[in-house]
């Protein structure tokens, strides 16, 4: 390629970039270096946000421990009351894992399964259930729920769980 070829290439890329802007180029995989005369511009992909857990329990101080344990351990969290309250707020952008803990009946409805699986579909999760109920563990892995933990737990094996699920969730 000419000289003037290069610059020309060079200038709309910087062009490019100005219009688009930097975090919105790397987040969509533009790296490396753009050689111009003499010039070098390096682009570096855009760090993520730091993975989120979303917390949803009707139960407002299930909500409340449950979100100081996940904070307790370095995570963001984010607590809801209900599955239609997580589908109606804003969609987190960057990683995330579901923690739901429905009330006995809940898995039972079928608009709660649907709410479920639509919950499940944009990011992995976790159920907790009371011990023994083996009919809401297989509910709830059918609906798309990645992992299910009884009740009770110790709060070290909810936590390596919520890990396990983040770390998937990264690969995916």
């Amino acid at each position: 390629m000419a000289e003037p070829d290069v610059a020309k290439a060079s200038q709309r890329a910087e062009r490019q970039m100005l219009i688009c802007g930097l975090n919105a180029c790397a987040s969509v995989g533009v790296f490396g270096n753009l050689h111009g005369r003499g010039q070098s511009i390096s682009l570096q992909k855009a760090p993520m946000p730091e993975p989120i857990v979303l917390i949803v329990s009707p139960d407002g101080l299930v909500r409340q421990s449950l979100k100081a344990l996940v904070e307790s351990a370095g995570l963001r969290a984010a607590a809801f009351p209900t599955l239609q309250a997580l589908l109606e707020a804003e969609a987190p952008q960057s990683r995330a894992c579901l923690v739901f803990q429905p009330e006995n009946n809940t898995l039972d409805d079928p608009g709660e399964q649907k709410r479920l699986i639509a919950a499940c579909a944009s990011q992995p999760g976790i159920v907790i259930i009371e011990r023994g109920n083996v009919s809401k563990a297989v509910q709830a892995l059918k609906s798309g729920i990645g992992d299910v933990v009884q009740k009770p737990y110790r709060d070290k094996e909810l936590l390596e769980h919520i890990e396990t699920v983040l770390e998937v969730n990264a690969h995916s």
